[in-house]
């Protein structure tokens, strides 16, 4: 699931390097509400990479990573990275059970 939307940001992502999302995901994640730096997590958190990770790319520590996603999961509405990835891509409404 992470691989499959890897296509909706810019570039090749190396640690300790930062990336730069396409505008329509940061705009997705803006409108519920998220500060710029949990709009920055989550879209880590899309790219797949795990919280030791951001908090190294980011220069902050690994439980403040963990803060700021318990704060994006509140505002999003989701329990877990890929409730949000499907949440964020409007996949719940695609999904139905048959």
């Amino acid at each position: 699931l992470f691989q499959h939307f890897a296509g909706e940001f810019s570039g090749k992502h190396r640690p300790g390097e930062r990336m730069r999302p396409r505008h329509d995901v940061t705009q997705r994640l803006v409108r519920y509400g998220l500060t710029p730096r949990e709009v920055e997590v989550a879209i880590y958190v899309m790219r797949g990479l795990h919280s030791a990770e951001i908090a190294a790319t980011l220069n902050i520590t690994e439980q403040t990573v963990k803060d700021h996603l318990r704060a994006v999961f509140g505002k999003v509405e989701v329990n877990s990275r890929s409730e949000l990835i499907t949440k964020v891509f409007g996949l719940l409404s695609d999904l139905r059970v048959v």
